[in-house]
């Protein structure tokens, strides 16, 4: 067949799949609904965040993260400190984000540097924060964007969250109830392009069926909860 046979055959062909692709809808979903089912859901939070915390503390340690309790911002910039002077971390590039602010000016201060923009390759460490900490199996759901580079999450050897208690879920079924909900009431009615789910440190078994982790990510998940 030659170039000008397989073209026609790409047109007619997919002339045929038109109609076909007329009938695939978007699915309905129940605004009220949802927004009502949201709402019993955070009701309910504050009573479990003991239980979910450990229950995501376990969750992620088995998956070989290390987990830590905060007090507060200042409590956290001292556990990202400690984490980066254990490494000898000469650069860490972070996200902007409020919750991150103490910690990278901690991070300054001690003479780390900061890259900027980000990411910057050379960092040891990489800070971010999440949408969503599922308990059920220590991961965490981080959504990219400008100021939120994805690669800040994939190309530092360590990488190191920062949550608050009020983002831990029970279950990844009320994650993707909530990003639902998102959608539903966002301008567009689209779910955020960049999400990515992070359970502890990457790993693969491609090469002769051996464990290896941090070749596709980080080899070390550190999550901060604070407050």
């Amino acid at each position: 067949m030659n170039g000008q046979d397989f073209r026609a055959r790409f047109r007619s062909t997919a002339k045929a799949e038109a109609p076909r692709a007329e009938l695939v809808e978007a699915p309905v979903f129940d605004r009220a609904a949802l927004e009502a089912w949201a709402h019993d859901l955070r009701a309910g939070l504050p009573a479990r965040t003991e239980a979910l915390s450990a229950q995501f503390a376990r969750a992620l340690e088995l998956a070989g993260g290390k987990f830590y309790t905060a007090s507060d911002p200042a409590d956290a910039a001292r556990i990202v400190c400690a984490i980066a002077e254990e490494r000898n971390a000469r650069s860490v590039v972070a996200w902007d984000d409020p919750l991150l602010a103490e910690a990278c000016a901690a991070l300054q201060a001690a003479g780390i540097n900061l890259p900027s923009p980000i990411p910057g390759r050379g960092a040891e460490i990489g800070l971010t924060t999440c949408a969503y900490a599922l308990a059920e199996t220590g991961t965490l759901i981080l959504i990219g964007g400008p100021p939120r580079a994805r690669l800040v999450s994939l190309l530092p050897t360590t990488h190191v969250a920062l949550i608050r208690a009020e983002q831990l879920l029970p279950t990844f079924a009320d994650a993707v109830k909530l990003l639902r909900l998102q959608a539903v009431t966002a301008s567009d009615g689209r779910l955020p392009v960049n999400i990515a789910l992070h359970t502890g440190p990457s790993r693969t078994a491609d090469i002769e069926q051996t464990l290896t982790r941090g070749m596709h990510g980080p080899k070390e998940v550190h999550v901060i909860q604070v407050g």
